[in-house]
């Protein structure tokens, strides 16, 4: 390929330059402009020309190409003064250079992050990752090969009194996609909100430009389905309850049952999704379709089955969404998935692949955007366990997950993840594991609070005293003997489930070794049963909890009890509901509260906090 002939003879050459230039002269960035030309050329042979990317790329390198000066022969064939003016003209032209090398680096750096678009791509970033700044800038860098489709969209429909020239809007239409969304001045927010216009035009001057054009054809080809037809055909599919046709030849009209109305009385994401079906279907073929927050507007019923059909009609392109909207993320199932870390002004972005692993991948969207190390733990969203935490642990991104299993697996998984500036711990309950076993998940960041359950937190003796206090209700040692008798009523309960549990774990921890024959698989078996022993673990824990009962060991019946119910006997006796928020305000008011609590939290977290 011509491509990689002039490359690599421009790579001898700035070999050249740099080794020979006169002392003084500074070509700085040289070795960059060698390793990017390298690159390209693995690039084309890689890949060859004919993919969508490689359309900008090869633009982006002739524009450089125009900026080099010319030689004819190796520079070793040289004379002194022609070596010299060649460093010269460089030197001298070295910002321009400069500038088309940034571009070509920045499309090479780009399309490689991305995979190369062997599919679709969705981008993820939080507020503040650049999503809108890398929309412009492949505004900037596409070369006509694309449309990029703004997140500043002004959803006014005007309309047309009489039939627009195909030429002029073509022209209106190209270069209102030109510009930028940054809004720096009140003339650039008045041009854009003409956009809609300029849009809904050209798609009619197109579908009477091809209908001029078959009544010239002396004989018809096949009749083609015209853009506009198109338009409404997906839009109408979508809002099956309405119809938007075009009536009177230039005017647009939504018919339900017997009644009709204009555009502009549609809902703002009815007429979203108008503009975004107009421009994705008048996109450049071939090219690229960049849409920076595609969700914007449109209900969530309805984003999915807009996006399939566009990307559907349009099989031709790649599509490139950027959005913070995980769901819509999660939702475009075949498209490749990355991660927009950070965002350098003006035109740097850290760009790194979803990375795949046993977390769900809504979950690990949601954990990469995070600038805290996570912390686990068990529950649900909004669950006891998830407030808890959040207000004991406020440096921490909390993340339950529900089981005790998915906080040790998520951890571990997330920690083997490269290049994340975060680091992942789990919080469990003690609930009914062994010493042993909590002992071992230390290794891998994941501890465990000192009592069964999270809320039992709320049931230390100490922090009873101060609620009391604060209630002038001295209830404490008779919740504490109420705890005792619940504990006696539901002994064979918690016995059961400590060893039901004690098994799970072990068949969680462990395996059946692989055999090469049916009596080696017994065998195996074998030796794993051997290691459960029901009766020796079921008369251990009863006599231990039986003597916590004998003894009345308070402390010690709340770190094994497992019982959501056991905060219900707290507020029977103090004699309020809602006894966890009751405990949360407490603990922001008073220092000594917070104290307590976080005592009963594992060390290691409680110093990282």
């Amino acid at each position: 390929m011509e491509l990689i002939k002039d490359s690599k003879k421009l790579v001898d050459i700035y070999d050249a330059c740099l080794a020979n230039r006169p002392a003084g002269v500074d070509l700085a960035d040289m070795d960059s402009w060698r390793g990017t030309l390298l690159e390209l050329n693995q690039i084309v042979v890689k890949k060859g020309d004919n993919y969508n990317f490689m359309k900008s790329i090869i633009n982006s390198y002739n524009l450089f190409m125009e900026a080099i000066p010319v030689i004819k022969n190796s520079y070793d064939d040289l004379d002194l003064f022609e070596k010299q003016e060649f460093i010269t003209r460089i030197t001298t032209d070295y910002e321009v250079i400069y500038e088309r090398l940034q571009k070509l680096k920045f499309n090479l750096s780009f399309y490689k992050k991305f995979g190369f678009f062997d599919n679709h791509v969705v981008a993820v970033g939080a507020n503040g990752s650049g999503k809108t700044s890398l929309a412009d800038n492949l505004r900037e860098n596409l070369n006509n090969n694309g449309l990029v489709i703004s997140a500043q969209r002004v959803l006014f429909i005007p309309e047309l009194d009489k039939i627009p020239m195909a030429e002029t809007s073509a022209e209106r239409w190209s270069a209102m996609n030109l510009k930028s969304r940054t809004f720096k001045n009140i003339e650039d927010f008045l041009e854009i909100k003409e956009e809609f216009g300029f849009v809904m035009e050209n798609l009619i001057a197109k579908h009477y430009s091809y209908a001029i054009h078959r009544l010239d054809e002396t004989v018809p080809e096949k009749r083609l389905t015209t853009e506009l037809e198109s338009t409404l055909e997906i839009w109408n599919s979508v809002f099956d309850h309405r119809k938007l046709k075009l009536v009177q030849g230039i005017k647009l009209m939504v018919f339900q049952g017997v009644e009709s109305y204009e555009p502009i009385k549609l809902s703002e994401g009815e007429k979203s999704a108008l503009y975004l079906i107009s421009q994705v279907i008048q996109a450049p073929k071939k090219g690229f379709i960049i849409i920076d927050e595609p969700e914007m507007y449109l209900h969530k019923t309805i984003i999915s089955k807009i996006w399939d059909k566009l990307e559907h009609h349009r099989q031709d392109c790649t599509f490139i969404y950027l959005t913070h909207d995980l769901d819509f993320a999660e939702s475009r199932h075949s498209a490749a998935k990355v991660w927009l870390k950070s965002f350098t002004y003006p035109n740097v972005w850290e760009i790194n692949s979803i990375p795949k692993n046993n977390i769900p991948q809504k979950l690990m969207l949601e954990l990469l955007g995070s600038r805290k190390n996570i912390l686990f733990c068990e529950g649900r969203k909004g669950s006891i366990d998830e407030n808890i935490n959040r207000a004991l642990l406020p440096d921490f991104t909390i993340m339950p997950v529900e089981g005790c299993l998915n906080v040790i697996n998520f951890t571990k998984a997330y920690n083997k993840i490269p290049h994340l500036n975060t680091k992942a711990y789990g919080l469990i309950d003690s609930d009914h594991h062994t010493s042993q076993r909590l002992q071992g998940l230390k290794e891998h960041f994941i501890f465990n609070i000192k009592l069964a359950e999270v809320e039992n937190l709320f049931l230390d003796e100490k922090l009873l005293e101060l609620v009391s206090l604060r209630l002038y209700k001295d209830r404490v040692a008779q919740i504490k003997e109420d705890v005792i008798k619940e504990l006696e009523k539901e002994k064979q309960l918690q016995t059961s489930r400590f060893v039901t549990n004690k098994i799970n774990n072990i068949f969680n921890d462990s395996h059946v070794e692989k055999a090469n024959s049916k009596e080696q698989i017994e065998l195996n078996l074998s030796v794993f049963n051997s290691k459960i022993d029901i009766d020796s673990w079921h008369s251990e824990r009863l006599d231990y909890i039986e003597n916590i009962i004998r003894e009345k060991n308070y402390a010690e019946a709340i770190s094994i009890f497992n019982n959501k119910g056991l905060l219900g006997i707290v507020e029977r006796n103090f004699g309020i509901k809602g006894y966890t928020d009751f405990v949360l305000k407490l603990i922001l008011e008073k220092p000594e509260a917070l104290t307590l609590v976080k005592a009963l939290l594992p060390a290691e977290l409680v110093t990282l906090a």
